[in-house]
């Protein structure tokens, strides 16, 4: 597989497991909105969060430290030697935000074996950094949207746009 499939196909695995954990954790944070969305299930969807947020993890952490590809094309996106660009900044801002918010979680996960202070900083953090994801993916909804609607219509039958439409 070259690097750019894999890097498509970890983007939408990425994104369809971070909406389920904005979703789950909108669910849990906000009981009354749970309650009127889907009633009770707030252990269950702990539960669902958790292991999401596991898969979130461990999904591009696996694929990074198995596809030595796909970790040299990383690198190589990342290196001094390509000029900064909107796309590195991007990647280096996407790779910092994933660690954070995943070192976060972890932390939640063990509350039992961090001191109050940690745990209420580790929630700050997390909380801020979920509602810098909901917007910056709608900013990312908004600028692919050419893009996006191109692939609807691909996977839908409908006709290809000509560039001069666009």
């Amino acid at each position: 597989m070259k690097p750019k499939s894999v890097r498509s196909w970890l983007h939408n695995t990425n994104v369809t497991l971070a909406i389920i954990l904005t979703l789950t954790g909108a669910f849990i944070m906000f009981p009354d909105l749970r309650a009127a969305v889907i009633g009770g299930y707030g252990r269950e969807l702990g539960v669902v969060h958790l292991w999401v947020g596991w898969a979130f993890i461990l999904f591009p952490l696996g694929f990074l430290l198995k596809s030595k590809m796909l970790w040299q094309d990383t690198m190589r996106r990342l290196t001094p030697k390509t000029p900064v660009k909107w796309r590195k900044i991007n990647l280096g801002f996407t790779l910092a935000f994933v660690a954070l918010i995943n070192i976060t979680g972890l932390v939640l996960w063990l509350d039992e074996w961090v001191s109050l202070f940690v745990l209420d900083a580790a929630l700050w953090v997390h909380q801020a950094l979920t509602y810098i994801f909901m917007g910056t993916f709608a900013v990312h909804l908004w600028a692919s949207r050419r893009g996006i609607m191109t692939r609807l219509r691909q996977w839908f039958g409908g006709k290809q746009p000509s560039s001069a439409t666009e």
